[in-house]
């Protein structure tokens, strides 16, 4: 290099992990269907019943932990009723309540006498 030059090294800049997160996130939460009741979603943060909701597989209260591997895409009605239910729980029951036209209540209470 010639007297008084200097050559400047651009560097690629890593991504952090909480952006890798916030990514994968958003591509979960923008899903068109819900994981469990399989309704069209609609725009999230608003009140409605079928409005998108990010849902811990593991519930934190159960040890789930905050990971991209813990989230599923749900209506606000089914997270609510979900609640700290297990995941398979809530998730048969779900698929039961679909099929025999049933509340999904009638099968976590079924399934909760059985257990």
């Amino acid at each position: 290099m010639p007297n008084g030059a200097f050559h400047v090294f651009k560097r690629r800049a890593k991504k952090s992990e909480n952006t890798r997160i916030q990514e994968f996130l958003d591509e979960i939460i923008a899903t068109e269907k819900c994981f469990y009741c399989e309704t069209e979603l609609v725009e999230q943060n608003t009140n409605l019943p079928n409005s998108r909701s990010l849902d811990h597989i593991i519930p934190k209260c159960r040890g789930g932990k905050y990971t991209i591997n813990n989230f599923v895409c749900s209506c606000r009605d089914c997270n609510g009723k979900r609640s700290h239910t297990d995941f398979i729980e809530f998730g048969i029951a779900s698929i039961l309540a679909r099929e025999f036209n049933k509340p999904v209540k009638y099968f976590t209470e079924i399934q909760s006498n059985i257990i």
